[in-house]
């Protein structure tokens, strides 16, 4: 099976999602090589990346299917693909549009649209797949730092890191708080100056670090107890951040913004807040766990995890490649 993927920007290590999806695809069989005409900020790849005109991708190529993430993306080129169905979407939440993605579930190109579950019951003939992440990166070990707060983002003004950052200067010297950011291509380091100002002009008490490998990013959030999401909910939808997901993997507390969504998502494992105040409470109340009750939220949080790792999910995802290959052999 040969799968060209289509992204706007690779490799972009703050879309860990797309990376995780690649590895278990091809450890399953599948030959996998990259259309992306710009380069983001990410780890050196082993996969063929081409940027030059995506037609020339497909000739050279010969995909039996092409996986598009990102609905915008896929709208952008849709004149561009074969119009034989072979073409399957993963839409993510900033991108996410219902009037898009029943135009895209209907297009002769498209074979289906998946999106996460609460986003696909709202349009008809789009099919649930909830985040994937990978197991071999994110799990539980022993010696997490109970004092340790943690987010991972892209340097978007739609996180609100500004509440990270603000949190984790009022909450100082109880927690050590590390915002991990990466950049993004057309917004460059803007939003990632703009926190270690608003950090500097506060105190300076939120350990501030960018252009981490997957690796050492991984690394970081096994390490940590609590895992501080946050979110602008002007900003777009809320998706089903691939971060929160790898923090449950290793045992760590979410603490979320409060809304149906995330709350669907996170289940018992997270607490969830309306406010920067009540996220400093919860904040505060985790921070005085006994040894045992962090370990019964680990051991909550790595169960929630288990449905979203990239093994248990994207079967699913396979299944639909195969039947395309099947139909065209």
């Amino acid at each position: 099976m040969r799968v060209l993927y289509v992204i706007a920007h690779f490799p972009q290590n703050s879309e860990s999602y797309v990376e995780a999806e690649m590895k278990y695809v091809r450890k399953m069989g599948a030959r996998v090589a990259v259309w992306s005409p710009v380069a983001g900020f990410g780890d050196p790849q082993d996969v063929v990346i081409y940027r030059s005109a995506l037609d020339s991708a497909i000739a050279n190529f010969h995909p039996d299917v092409i996986h598009v993430h990102h609905m915008t993306t896929a709208a952008y080129y849709l004149s561009r693909l074969p119009k034989n169905g072979v073409t399957t979407i993963r839409a993510h939440s900033f991108d996410w549009d219902d009037e898009l993605a029943v135009n895209l579930a209907n297009h002769p190109a498209v074979r289906k649209v998946f999106a996460f579950p609460h986003l696909s019951r709202r349009v008809k003939d789009v099919y649930p797949l909830e985040v994937a992440y990978d197991p071999e990166l994110y799990y539980r070990e022993s010696d997490k730092d109970k004092n340790s707060v943690v987010r991972l983002a892209a340097g978007l003004p739609t996180k609100r890191l500004e509440d990270f950052v603000t949190i984790g200067n009022q909450l100082f010297p109880y927690a050590n708080f590390t915002l991990a950011m990466t950049p993004v291509i057309g917004k460059e380091t803007v939003a990632i100056d703009e926190m270690i100002r608003l950090n500097q002009s506060m105190g300076g008490y939120v350990r501030i670090v960018t252009g981490l490998s997957r690796a050492k990013a991984a690394e970081l959030v096994r390490r940590a107890s609590v895992y501080l999401s946050t979110y602008d909910p002007k900003s777009h939808e809320f998706g089903m951040p691939i971060s929160i997901a790898e923090a449950m993997a290793t045992g760590a507390l979410v603490v979320c913004p409060k809304n149906p969504a995330a709350e669907e998502y996170v289940g018992s494992a997270g607490r969830f807040y309306s406010s920067v105040d009540e996220a400093k409470s919860i904040l505060l109340e985790a921070l005085k766990f006994s040894d045992k009750e962090r370990g019964l939220v680990a051991d909550v949080a790595c169960d929630r995890a288990y449905r979203f790792r990239s093994d248990v999910v994207l079967p699913r995802l396979l299944e639909e490649w195969s039947a395309i290959c099947l139909e065209n052999f």
